[in-house]
This record gives C-alpha cells, sequence and structure tokens, in this order.
C-alpha cells in the first residue's frame, strides 16, 4: 500500500501544483496585509485551512481512478442531481451577500452551491461527449447536450448571479465547440444566445439593470455604482512598476477600494506589490493552464490509450475554459473591461466553496495525469 502511495505521487503533475502553491502563497500574503490592516476577521487563517483541506482532497482524489467515471455515469449524474438540488435549496434557505443569495449556511461555513456545479458539470459534458465523438456533428446531440445546462442556469440567475450564470454558459460553448462541433451549428446557438441576451433586459433586477447602465455610462454615478471600478482604477494606477509597499497602499489600506480580498484583490495585490510582481502571477497561471491544455492535446502511444479516453482530455479542456473565464472575467473588471459581477479570482480570492472546488478538479485532473505517462 505505501509503496503504492509513493509510486503514485511520483507521477504526479508537479508542475500544476507548484504554480497553484505560488499563486496561493502569494494571495495569503495579500490577505495578511489586508486582514493586519482593516480586516474582516480571520480571513487569512480560513483561507490557509481552506488550503491545507483542498490540497488532501486533492490527492486523495488524484488515487482515486476517475476514468471510471466515463462507464459508470450512475456517480457522474447522482453529483449533478445533487448539485441542482443544493442550488434550489439557495431559493429557500439562503443568506444573502452582496445583493446575492447564493450561499447555503452551515452554522460555521458557507456553502456556494454553484461552485460545486461547474465542476459537476464539466464532469457531466465531458462523459456525455466523450462517449458521443461519432455523433459530435449532429445538431440534436449538440441540442441535447445544452439542456444539461439550462436548469443550473435558471436556478443561478434566479439568486441573482449573473456572473457564475455566464461561467456554467461559456463552460458549456468552450467544451462543446472544442469535442468537435460544426461551425456552422456554434454559431446558430450563438445567435441564440444573443437574442435571449437581448430580450432579457426585462427580467433583470434593479441593481442588475443600475450596474450595466453604470459600465457603459462611467462618467456618471462616481459615487454609487462605479464607485469600486473607479477605486480599483485607481489602485491599480498607483502601484506602478513595483508597488507602493504596505504604507502608502491608501485605497486598501484606507478603505477606498470596496472588497480589497475578494471581488477586487487583484487591484489590491498591484496597488501593494506592483506590475512586476503580478507578472510573476500571471506566469503562474499561464504554466497552471499550459499544463491542462497541453495534456488535453497528448497525443498518447497505444498503451498510454488504453489508460486514457476522450473524457480525460476534455475535462481538462473544461478545467482549463474555467480557470481562464475566472481569470478574465475577474481582472477585467478590476480594469473596468467587464460590469462588476462577483466572479473570484481562481486559487487568489477569498472564499472556501471556489478554492475546494478547484481543488476537487484538479485532483481529477492529477487522476488522469498519472495514469499515463508524463509529458
Amino acid at each position: 500500500m505505501l509503496t503504492s502511495l509513493v509510486n503514485h505521487f511520483k507521477k504526479i503533475d508537479f508542475w500544476v501544483y507548484g504554480s497553484i502553491l505560488i499563486i496561493i502563497f502569494l494571495s495569503l500574503d495579500q490577505l495578511y496585509f489586508i486582514e493586519k490592516l482593516r480586516g474582516p476577521e480571520m480571513i487569512f487563517i480560513k483561507q490557509l485551512i481552506f488550503f491545507i483541506i483542498g490540497i488532501i482532497i486533492s490527492l486523495a482524489i488524484s488515487y482515486f481512478p476517475c476514468e471510471i467515471l466515463k462507464t459508470r455515469g450512475v456517480f457522474v449524474f447522482f453529483l449533478y442531481f445533487l448539485s441542482l438540488i443544493l442550488l434550489f435549496s439557495t431559493s429557500l434557505f439562503a443568506r444573502a451577500k452582496r445583493g446575492v443569495e447564493g450561499w447555503l449556511d452551515f452554522k460555521y461555513f458557507d456553502v456556494q452551491p454553484v461552485e460545486l456545479m461547474k465542476i459537476t458539470l464539466l464532469l457531466v459534458l465531458a462523459k456525455y461527449f466523450a462517449t458521443r465523438q461519432l455523433q459530435i456533428f449532429r445538431l440534436k446531440t449538440i441540442f441535447i447536450s445544452c439542456l444539461y445546462i439550462l436548469a443550473p442556469v435558471f436556478l443561478t440567475v434566479k439568486q441573482p448571479d449573473l456572473g457564475s450564470a455566464a461561467i456554467l454558459v461559456i463552460i458549456w460553448f468552450g467544451v462543446a465547440f472544442l469535442s468537435g462541433i460544426k461551425l456552422k451549428h456554434f454559431l446558430i446557438f450563438i445567435l441564440i444566445l444573443i437574442i435571449f441576451l437581448t430580450s432579457a433586459w426585462d427580467f433583470l433586477s434593479a441593481y442588475q439593470k443600475a450596474r450595466l447602465i453604470a459600465f457603459f455610462f462611467p462618467e456618471k454615478d462616481p459615487l454609487g455604482e462605479n464607485y469600486s471600478t473607479l477605486q480599483a482604477e485607481i489602485a491599480i494606477g498607483s502601484g506602478g512598476l513595483w508597488g507602493r509597499g504596505e504604507e502608502n497602499s491608501f485605497q486598501t489600506a484606507g478603505g477606498f477600494l470596496p472588497e480589497p480580498h475578494t471581488d477586487f484583490i487583484f487591484a489590491s495585490f498591484v496597488e501593494r506589490k506592483g506590475f512586476l510582481w503580478s507578472l510573476i502571477l500571471f506566469t503562474c497561471y499561464f504554466i497552471l493552464l499550459n499544463r491542462l491544455i497541453k495534456f488535453a492535446l497528448l497525443r498518447p502511444n497505444l498503451n498510454e490509450m488504453l489508460r486514457l479516453s476522450n473524457f480525460g482530455r476534455i475535462f481538462s479542456l473544461g478545467l482549463a475554459i474555467l480557470i481562464f473565464a475566472h481569470i478574465l472575467i475577474n481582472i477585467g473588471i478590476n480594469l473596468r473591461l467587464f460590469p462588476v459581477t462577483g466572479i473570484p479570482l481562481s486559487f487568489f480570492s477569498y472564499g472556501g466553496s471556489h478554492l475546494l472546488s478547484l481543488f476537487i478538479a484538479i485532483g481529477i485532473y492529477q487522476s488522469f495525469y498519472t495514469r499515463v505517462q508524463g509529458f
């Protein structure tokens, strides 16, 4: 047993874990600074606990042969329906945070079910497309796959959490496109999405409409809806090349920058550390995404093909899409390129649900990786 564990851990993709460890170290350093100066309390130690639990879960999952989930779909669909039930429960029992009723309160910790749904959806779509490679060119096959996101997106929009709903849609589009969907069919669904978005205005809440209006008219309401993004811009711009350091990070320390530990942690980090440190962060993200994509595009030899199907490749691509979408949207919000949506920066923003769900996904990836030769 011990020998088996040692041999298993020798095969792990340490480039992935290494890049994640550096990102989390930078995150913990920033969270410690934020807590020391302005609170909220315990964010450093809580995130450290989330990280320790996450890495243990990830390593444990990596030892499990996740490839069997392709043929034993009962477990995958059990997770899917469990995630749906938890999402539905938010409409009954959720505690609101920043206007979104998306967290279930379990006394000692909060759970955001949509984060579990993102990973579950990756598994469902990977299984679906991996078992239908010869049918991928049929419009019916693509349409059925689309049904898997309808209920999660509806329940997420109802919270209302448009950012996470957008992530779920991006996951579907990315996985469907990279699985080999015809360009004609892909464009049809893009057109349907555009039509839906143009007709969705009347269904938005008042605060969502206010955020969209503020995004398109940034000169209006600088002390209201545009306040947070303007402060983020000031923080990033003042960071310069080397950063302002702890004592002179006025936007963060002075309380001008809202949510510096979650939505706007990137702006807070750049203000304190500067552009050069942000390059280190981007490099780690690049290594992480590169490893996931490179594995998905791996052309295995005959022996490896017996242990790796398209299920593992599609899941890895989907995970890369998920992480990249979070990076793009979160940093885009900090740079005022997107409306404020509350999307966390992967492995960097404070929050247990997103961090633990990502470690679960990384564990699944490592399970696939350790069962083929390193690359």
